[in-house]
């Protein structure tokens, strides 16, 4: 009779593993997925305090998502902003866990230098939750003992284990995308029933910024008439939202806009070409860009033509108060409106 072979803790410590992944992939969202992930950590590694920060791009800084510590502890920070080369984000931003013997005496700790210091929390390892390039956030394990730091076989399932916690937080991002996707054929439809049963041109004018900053969010819409004599543009109307029973924030930009002060913009618009100013992109030289945005002191800006038979009417544009990413269905709304301008306006009273 052949016996079989008792496992050994390698073995178990494997087996352990894989059921763990199938948990954490079983589980129904991300939060419950995270919580999984904590506690087996809480279960089987000497850390104090347990904290997963999920990566703002946008604003910078790491953001509570999952926490586990000793009760008396009282970790209350929500957000953790990254300086330059910091360990949080040179965790980020390389892309590779990092051992730290004491957080307290790191001079690279930066917020987490006053977090060790409350806490009084010394060894530390901290890992990137990375899947292929895209760093989702970071996972801290910390200890109230200095020197502490995982084996090479504690370390590499914890970089697996952040691995899978990586997997759910794309998942998730890409279905926040599909729920963030705007079409633009049906707000467009409704635009142009609603600009038949209103008469005047005011009134349209007006109709149109309100239905664009609507689909738009938080930017500003605003529509620019273009005066071919004295070669300037008229803002002649924009949107006024009420929030909490008051007026939105006043409009500081210009009220008109000379086209040989933006030469750039107004040759782009003149060309039938959108213009684009964004956090990643930029239709015009970085000259041209600066004196626009002082101008209509905007930090972003989506500006589309609204011409008749090749000639320049204007232009209907959206300005963001702060850096912003343009979407393709937000572009193509915004060129969707500016032609349907062009084509319904020219009749009415300028």
């Amino acid at each position: 009779m052949v016996k079989t072979k008792a496992p050994n803790a390698h073995e178990h410590q494997f087996v352990s593993l894989g059921q763990l992944l199938q948990t954490i992939w079983g589980a129904d969202d991300l939060e419950a997925r995270v919580a999984i992930a904590l506690e087996y950590i809480q279960d089987n590694y000497p850390y104090s305090l347990l904290w997963l920060g999920q990566y703002d791009r946008f604003k910078h800084q790491l953001v509570t998502k999952g926490l586990r510590e000793d009760p008396k502890q009282g970790f209350a920070r929500q957000q953790v902003t990254l300086y330059p080369g910091d360990l949080m984000e040179q965790v980020v931003v390389q892309q590779r866990p990092i051992l730290v013997p004491d957080l307290k005496g790191e001079p690279r700790s930066g917020d987490w230098a006053t977090i060790a210091k409350k806490h009084d929390l010394q060894a530390a390892a901290i890992f990137p939750i990375r899947r292929k390039t895209d760093c989702f956030g970071v996972l801290v394990l910390a200890s109230n003992h200095w020197g502490l730091t995982p084996s090479t076989a504690e370390k590499s399932t914890l970089m697996t284990l952040t691995g899978a916690l990586a997997e759910g937080f794309y998942q998730e991002s890409l279905e926040q995308q599909r729920q963030r996707v705007k079409k633009p054929s049906k707000p467009l439809f409704s635009l142009l029933e609603k600009m038949e049963e209103t008469s005047g041109l005011e009134a349209r004018l007006q109709l149109v910024v309100d239905e664009t900053h609507r689909f738009m969010g938080s930017a500003q819409a605003s529509i620019y008439w273009f005066d071919g004599q004295t070669r300037c543009f008229q803002r002649r109307a924009m949107n006024q939202w009420k929030r909490q029973g008051s007026l939105s924030r006043a409009w500081k930009g210009t009220q008109t806009l000379l086209a040989d002060d933006v030469k750039g913009f107004y040759q782009s618009l003149l060309s039938g070409e959108m213009v684009i100013v964004g956090e990643a992109e930029s239709s015009l030289k970085a000259g041209v860009v600066g004196r626009l945005m002082s101008h209509i002191q905007a930090q972003s800006l989506l500006a589309a033509p609204i011409m008749l038979d090749g000639e320049l009417l204007g232009f209907l544009s959206v300005e963001g108060a702060g850096a912003r990413v343009w979407s393709k269905p937000e572009k193509n709304y915004l060129r969707g409106t500016a032609r349907l301008l062009g084509l319904t306006l020219p009749g009415a009273e300028m």
